[in-house]
């Protein structure tokens, strides 16, 4: 056994060892054998302080370990600490973050409200744009025809103002020559007020068609093909055409048409009746369509 504890020592099995030579020494302690005693108490002692060095290198790597854990120990609480700081500032900087990203919506929102409202307006000033536009085309359209038939009007009366003065003259001629039959066959014919009014007509068909010189084709554009107006040889416009041209001018009302023209308005209304009759687009709206066609000729 003591063979065995040296050899063990020998070996670094200090544990064993150790435990092997204080048996021998309790045993040779129990038989009372001094000299066994002494020569297991050397090996004892050496053992014994290998045992010694041992426990007290443990000891150190505890020593060692414990401050290196202690030192982790404060550290990790450390850090601990420093992520429960760093957590309660990103839950801080998280919760601004959402109150500014409401804030950044409602912001968008009424931005995107802003924009609706903005594209509203541009939407109206463009429809206002084009009602202005539309206004001051009408404006043009209505001062160039106006100029037009105003002058026209004065040469018509200048004419009419001469015929009558001639007129005048050559009945006085008559009267004066004593030739009163003359006077009264020339007063009773109707040739000269037909004569009148054909030329009234031809003047008022001229000076129109010379405005809206596309008028006859894009109102024939509101027909049916096989209902569409022919013209007659040197014909400019017919009683038909020259009733929607009056419209076309403004004037709606079939007795006004009527007095203008010369006609009974009962012959008014049956032309437009007829003529609505023939048209491709509703008939409620043909009223309407014709005041928008022509190209005006400026």
């Amino acid at each position: 056994m003591e063979e065995l504890s040296a050899s063990l020592y020998e070996m670094g099995d200090i544990d064993h060892a150790y435990t092997y030579i204080n048996y021998c020494l309790q045993n040779a302690q129990l038989y009372r054998n001094r000299i066994r005693v002494l020569g297991i108490s050397k090996i004892q002692d050496k053992i014994h302080r290998a045992y010694q060095e041992r426990n007290r290198q443990q000891e150190e790597r505890l020593h060692s370990f414990l401050v290196m854990v202690s030192v982790l120990s404060v550290v990790l609480l450390i850090a601990f600490f420093y992520i429960f700081r760093q957590m309660k500032r990103l839950s801080a900087s998280r919760s601004q973050l959402n109150k500014s990203n409401q804030l950044l919506n409602v912001h968008v929102e009424e931005l995107s409200e802003t924009y609706r409202r903005l594209a509203d307006v541009n939407n109206q000033l463009q429809s206002l744009n084009e009602q202005l536009k539309d206004t001051n085309r009408q404006l043009r359209e209505s001062n160039y025809v106006k100029e037009e038939y105003i002058g026209y009007v004065f040469a018509i009366c200048s004419n009419y103002i001469s015929k009558l003065d001639e007129f005048r003259k050559n009945i006085n001629r008559k009267i004066k020559a004593n030739r009163v039959e003359e006077v009264k066959i020339l007063t009773d014919t109707p040739s000269m007020a037909q004569n009148a009014l054909k030329e009234f007509y031809h003047n008022f068909d001229a000076i129109f068609l010379h405005v809206y010189p596309d008028f006859v084709s894009d109102f024939n554009a509101l027909l049916h093909p096989e209902e569409q107006i022919v013209l007659k040889e040197g014909e400019l416009l017919n009683t038909e055409l020259r009733i929607y041209a009056l419209v076309r001018l403004g004037i709606n009302d079939s007795v006004k048409i009527a007095e203008f023209l010369h006609c009974s308005p009962q012959t008014v209304y049956n032309n437009r009746l007829k003529t609505r009759n023939k048209s491709i687009i509703p008939k409620e709206e043909f009223a309407n369509t014709v005041r928008s066609l022509g190209t005006m000729q400026i």
